[in-house]
């Protein structure tokens, strides 16, 4: 490329957002100053007699046998002054000096106009409408309020001025019908009066329209500053949410966890319990056939103690040895019918204690069974808690997400706002056109990282790989330069932690996403690294 040409390209390059606005200051200030001095000069005169100037006009033109059509402008009639030689008696008159300062006031207008109109249409085109821009098309399809409402300020301003740019027009147009001829303009003199005060009103909204544009578009900055802290004192209110959450959700699960080791002893008792219940069922049942055997044994006993003592009541003579055989027998049978009463006693007693002890037990494994159900009921509960907080936990991560991307975009068009190169660095990307790479992944993941991470970007610094490896010492060297500059530069630790992982990715050319997650839960930073692989590795390839 020749030094011509390479002159040419940088002539092409649109100048700083300074220089711009110092291009349009100047221009509206201009145009302002030339309309306040038109006015000034012919627009506040005392009123003319514009009927007597017409018939002066016409006597005029027949003293000088002339045509009153062919009198066409201004231009023209003092022409015809010069060429016809009026008379010092006329001249001295005061309807001559109003035609005089008529020629004068439209010969100025139409000069000031044409030039003030053409360098405020070319300001408002050429430099406010380019350059004063909300720079929307780099908001990524976020809304971010300060971008919306300026743009809706441009929008809403741009069609105002362009409005009055097409009622200027109309009032250009209209003042030309009116100077058909210099008759007709003189004879129309209050309304091409009104014509020119409403054209020099026209410019000067139009320039105060172009002015309030400017100094927007100087305050936009400052909005998006306060956006983006806003935004930061936001997330820190949703991080203190989240470390509620993760709290609470530590806690439910020490409880589902002690739940869990109550209910195993619970299943462990209720099993003994039920093995003691069904073991007392039996002996119950035991101790009932017992009890109905000792009956019948009582009854057959009793049954045979009266067969005996019906034989010995029995008037029928008996031998004295059956009679002492039945006495030996009724006394045996006395006995045993007394030992089974005292067996039956004792039974029946054996057999309320057993049955009260079986009550207890089938109670108290009624009662085990219940805990056991309410327990593992109120884990179940307090399980989907814990599923509802990780629900909860994962939406406001991703509203930090969000919010972190919005604070991200507002600063980077602050600064592109601020950057006095901005328009150049505009017009290079549009002229190269790089298309994205899979390295975005990795600038978006240390932009969030950037954000997030606050005073333990140190930590960071430290902990990542470096390859080739990077001595510790230089790693802390690095550091200190870091501090340094920063103090210097007063930035803020975002901007710190920004610069060392551009510093890191310098050094490690393969350093990835993964490297960097990996870091984060090395230094204990496990909600910002879950927060990268959600938005990065949704399948969690990275472990």
């Amino acid at each position: 490329m020749s030094i011509n040409s390479r002159l040419r390209t940088k002539s092409m390059l649109p100048p700083s957002r300074e220089a711009e606005y110092k291009t349009i200051n100047d221009t509206i200030n201009y145009v302002c100053t030339k309309i306040k001095k038109f006015v000034k000069k012919y627009l506040n005169l005392p009123q003319i007699d514009y009927v007597t100037c017409a018939s002066y006009l016409s006597d005029l033109a027949r003293s000088w046998s002339v045509e009153l059509d062919n009198i066409k402008t201004s231009r023209d009639f003092m022409g015809m002054c010069k060429e016809h030689k009026v008379k010092n008696g006329s001249k001295r008159l005061e309807t001559f000096e109003d035609l005089l300062t008529i020629c004068d006031r439209a010969k100025d207008f139409e000069s000031t106009i044409q030039q003030v109109w053409e360098k405020l249409v070319e300001c408002a085109r050429d430099h406010v409408y380019k350059y004063c821009q909300s720079l929307v098309e780099y908001v990524e399809s976020l809304e971010i309020k300060p971008v919306e409402e300026y743009e809706d300020f441009i929008t809403r301003n741009k069609d105002k001025i362009d409005v009055k740019i097409r009622e200027m027009n109309s009032k250009i147009l209209q003042y030309g019908e009116l100077k058909l001829t210099f008759y007709t303009f003189v004879v129309g003199g209050k309304k091409h009066m009104s014509v020119m005060e409403d054209m020099c009103i026209l410019i000067v909204e139009i320039s105060q329209a172009l002015k309030e544009w400017v100094n927007e578009d100087t305050a936009y900055p400052e909005r998006l500053w306060q956006e983006a802290m806003f935004s930061g004192s936001y997330k820190d209110k949703i991080h203190d949410d989240i470390d509620k959450l993760y709290f609470e959700r530590a806690s439910h699960l020490k409880r589902i966890e002690r739940r869990k080791m109550a209910n195993k002893k619970l299943m462990r008792e209720h099993s003994k319990y039920k093995r003691e219940r069904d073991r007392l069922k039996q002996s119950v049942e035991v101790i009932s056939n017992r009890l109905s055997r000792l009956r019948e044994q009582i009854g057959e006993t009793e049954r045979e103690l009266e067969s005996v003592n019906a034989s010995l009541n029995n008037r029928l003579p008996i031998s004295p040895r059956q009679r002492e055989d039945s006495h030996i027998q009724q006394d045996q049978l006395k006995q045993n019918e007394s030992k089974l009463h005292e067996q039956l006693e004792v039974m029946t007693k054996q057999y309320g204690r057993v049955q009260r002890h079986l009550k207890q037990v089938s109670d108290r494994t009624y009662e085990l069974k219940v805990e056991v159900i309410t327990n593992r009921h109120e884990g179940e509960e307090l399980q989907k808690q814990v599923i509802s907080m990780d629900i909860d936990i994962r939406g406001q991560q991703e509203r930090i997400y969000s919010i972190g991307k919005k604070s991200a975009v507002a600063k980077k068009i602050r600064d592109m706002k601020l950057s006095p190169d901005t328009l150049r660095k505009i017009h290079q990307e549009k002229l190269t056109c790089k298309p994205k790479g899979n390295n975005d992944h990795m600038e978006e993941a240390c932009q969030i990282v950037a954000q997030n991470i606050g005073r333990n970007w140190k930590t960071l610094y430290k902990n990542l790989p470096f390859e080739p490896h990077r001595e510790v010492s230089r790693i802390q060297h690095d550091i200190d330069v870091f501090d340094m500059i920063s103090a210097r530069r007063d930035r803020t630790l975002e901007e710190q932690a920004k610069e060392c992982l551009d510093k890191w990715r310098g050094f490690n050319r393969h350093g990835d996403v993964s490297q960097l997650i990996d870091t984060l839960r090395i230094v204990r930073k496990p909600t910002l690294a879950e927060q990268l692989e959600i938005q990065f590795a949704p399948d969690g390839s990275y472990s």
